[in-house]
């Protein structure tokens, strides 16, 4: 708890630090886009990899704050010095690489999450995709069993695509309200309805079980039995 107050101060100092040395609001959103597009892509994928551990949290969380606090000074010292900043886009692909090379390191040289825990967080969530496969075995849960628990990918990222198009259509329909320019709000709003009625068929339609789950999961099921037989007992 002592270490969390502390790194709390800290963060408050540092933060108060670099307000002094902004020119612009611009330059914070900067800062946080480019923190959490570093971190953006480990907290998708440690819900499709058990290796993702909370080290890898940690780490990428920190080396994404480093990378963008380092950006930030080079982009003060080049205007100090009557330079143009770097270019944002180049610093955030920049930023997301080297994240990502941090985290992933972090996960195969730190050692894992307990097979208990694992075990007993895929029987309560049963997260999809072959990255849990190992998992899936050692707590006793065949393919079938998976595909009635377990969402499905496309209408999951269907969701996930209107989802989003709703959320940034209906800011940018009401800013173009505001600022009058009423047919670019048309199409926003337009687009909003569109990608709201497809949300809510997602929503009403994702965690339907229907038996063709069933059947492909026991068509999996037989197929992984044949290949394990397979590796057991190879033909001569």
């Amino acid at each position: 708890m002592n270490v969390g107050r502390v790194c709390t101060v800290g963060l408050y100092i540092l933060a108060a630090v670099l307000s002094l040395k902004m020119s612009s609001a611009q330059q914070a959103f900067q800062i946080l886009l480019s923190i959490g597009a570093g971190t953006g892509l480990l907290y998708l994928l440690r819900w499709f990899w058990w290796r993702i551990n909370a080290w890898c949290e940690v780490v990428a969380m920190a080396s994404s704050f480093l990378i963008s606090v380092i950006f930030f000074a080079i982009d003060v010292h080049r205007r100090d010095a009557g330079l143009d900043p770097l270019p944002f886009a180049q610093t955030i692909i920049i930023s997301v690489a080297f994240t990502t090379a941090c985290w992933l390191i972090t996960a195969f040289v730190t050692a894992p999450t307990s097979l208990d825990k694992l075990v007993s967080f895929y029987k309560k969530v049963h997260p999809a995709g072959p990255g849990w496969t190992k998992v899936r075995l050692e707590a006793g849960v065949s393919i079938s069993d998976a595909a009635l628990h377990g969402d499905h990918m496309g209408m999951a990222t269907l969701g996930w695509i209107s989802g989003c198009i709703v959320i940034w259509s209906s800011l940018f329909a009401i800013g173009n309200f505001l600022y009058g320019r009423l047919t670019n709000a048309t199409i926003l709003t337009a687009i909003f309805i569109v990608s709201g009625i497809v949300l809510l068929y997602v929503i009403n339609h994702l965690w339907d079980k229907g038996s063709g789950d069933k059947t492909k999961g026991d068509l999996l099921d037989a197929a992984e039995s044949g290949s394990n037989k397979t590796l057991k007992h190879p033909e001569r």
